[in-house]
């Protein structure tokens, strides 16, 4: 039985679609250590597809503002115009002015009812309590990642000069969400930590540290359902845990505490997982 649940979970894990990313970078972003950025990014998300979606950032901070709010229908139109398929598996990633602009595009998304895989923001010099970070919530299927480094000397000298109230790159997010992952990294003042790879290297430890939360692989990432779950009959629950049957088409799916989708498929597949997820946290695993 346990030769067979590792060569199932082998069979997963190795089909699990590939992602595409795109990293918006920051104000005056050159190709210096571009390669290096590249290099974490395909470490964070192994075997995905990595694009650099540059901007005329070389310019003065309130010109490159301009630019970047300019710079948000051209990316909008390009990921408009790509499959369904593809854009759910579609990962947006900024750094600096450059997750401004995510933020921002994952809000145009959202007003259009379309959701990609995830997000990640990094430095972002938007205020901590901006409400359109809810809206952006809405439109990723899985996380949104937000690093925030307490002592970035680039947003704690800048960003007060052309906004107002406190940076969701120094102090993370005011709210909470179960989509938003965050990480908080108290350091000294220091311009050096605003880098791009700084806050990718940090995104990479964050992401790699969650990763034992996804014990239960299938082919697709957890997600969080919306709907009611009228048409869901509960026929298994361990702490928390529920196997469910839809009552019209018969689908099988499998739901952890968070309230996320682990699991879909037949009932003996379903089954299966279910048994793993008893065998995982009777063993002591994570939960």
């Amino acid at each position: 039985m346990k030769k067979f649940c590792i060569l199932l979970f082998f069979a997963f894990t190795v089909s699990l679609p590939a992602l595409e990313v795109f990293f918006v970078p920051g104000w005056r972003t050159g190709d210096s250590n571009r390669a290096g950025c590249v290099r974490i990014m395909h470490d964070i998300w192994p075997g995905s597809t990595i694009t650099v979606k540059s901007w005329d950032s070389l310019v003065s901070l309130n010109k490159a503002r301009q630019n970047a709010a300019g710079f948000v229908p051209e990316l909008l139109a390009e990921v408009l115009r790509m499959p369904e398929k593809q854009r759910s598996q579609l990962v947006l990633a900024g750094h600096s002015l450059g997750a401004a602009i995510v933020l921002e595009l994952l809000c145009e998304l959202e007003k259009r009812g379309i959701v990609i895989h995830s997000a990640a923001l990094l430095g972002t010099p938007v205020a901590h309590d901006d409400p359109r970070i809810f809206r952006a919530l809405n439109a990723v299927h899985t996380y949104c990642y937000n690093v925030a480094f307490a002592g970035d000397g680039i947003l704690r000298t800048l960003y007060p000069l052309s906004e107002s109230g406190v940076p969701l790159g120094t102090a993370g997010w005011k709210y909470f969400h179960p989509r938003m992952i965050e990480s908080h990294l108290v350091q000294s003042f220091s311009f050096y930590h605003h880098f791009a790879y700084r806050y990718l290297e940090e995104l990479d430890r964050l992401i790699d540290e969650r990763g034992g939360d996804d014990f239960l692989k299938n082919g697709r990432p957890p997600f969080f359902y919306d709907e009611t779950g009228m048409f869901w009959q509960v026929e298994r629950d361990f702490h928390s845990w529920q196997l469910q049957k839809h009552i019209f088409n018969g689908v099988y799916r499998l739901t952890d505490p968070r309230k996320r989708v682990r699991f879909s498929g037949d009932r003996k597949s379903a089954e299966t997982a279910f048994e793993s997820v008893i065998t995982h946290f009777s063993a002591g695993g994570v939960k």
